[in-house]
């Protein structure tokens, strides 16, 4: 069965987002394992059946709610990655913050458990390229990643890599990072000595952005600074 609102008219979409946001409060008040389709129906205040018909069983009621906490992840991870300079800082904080969210997430972690990453749902692939697509587009723009194959192919692989960054055992901030310039900043970049000048070159300038509002905030106190009385 669909689980996109997109897949029904204004009316019945109406219906389906009320749903999707009934399981999202039930899943979080029951758990994974104690939600049920009637309770989710009681909540929408929908019969049985309707649910059924525009919500499905219950790994595709599994699969919308986790494309909506994923829209709310997505929010928070863009607004991570504007405080970072070029697009392998970017993507290691994406990483950082996605990896330790999805992993204590319960609904995303049974949605990773139940489907394979190219397989996540619908919605998946244009909710990574909304997020991550910007941070890809400039990086190549900067010559940091690789052009002779197509945003949406690395889009998929990136999504594919933070699928099995979520599986590891060790999903410390220091594992991510090291995972991103092991792997995917080699796999990714322009190629030849850029695979490393990208990295470094986004690690410097991240400091220099830091240096240069460091300079103006100290600018800025020093303006509110008295003039020096003269005592002679």
């Amino acid at each position: 069965m669909p689980t996109s609102a997109a897949d029904y008219s204004d009316e019945q979409g109406s219906v389906l987002d009320r749903l999707v946001r009934a399981a999202d409060l039930a899943l979080r008040r029951d758990g994974v394992d104690g939600v049920s389709i009637d309770a989710v129906a009681a909540d929408a205040g929908v019969s049985r059946a309707t649910a059924f018909r525009h919500l499905g069983k219950r790994d595709e009621m599994i699969v919308a709610v986790a494309l909506l906490r994923s829209r709310r992840f997505a929010r928070e991870c863009t607004l991570q990655m504007s405080r970072h300079v070029g697009a392998f800082a970017k993507l290691e904080a994406a990483f950082v913050y996605l990896v330790r969210e999805f992993s204590n997430d319960p609904v995303v972690r049974e949605l990773f458990a139940m489907r394979s990453p190219d397989d996540l749902g619908p919605g998946t692939h244009e909710q990574a390229v909304a997020t991550l697509g910007p941070v890809v587009e400039s990086g190549r723009a900067a010559e940091e990643i690789r052009t002779d194959i197509s945003v949406d192919q690395i889009i998929d692989w990136t999504v594919e890599q933070l699928y099995l960054a979520v599986q590891q055992a060790d999903r410390s901030e220091a594992a991510v990072i090291s995972r991103i310039r092991t792997f995917l900043a080699p796999a990714l970049g322009a190629g030849g000595e850029q695979v490393v000048s990208g990295t470094v070159r986004s690690r410097i300038e991240t400091l220099e952005s830091a240096v240069t509002q460091t300079v103006h905030a100290l600018a800025a106190l020093r303006d509110e600074l008295p003039p020096p009385t003269d005592d002679s």
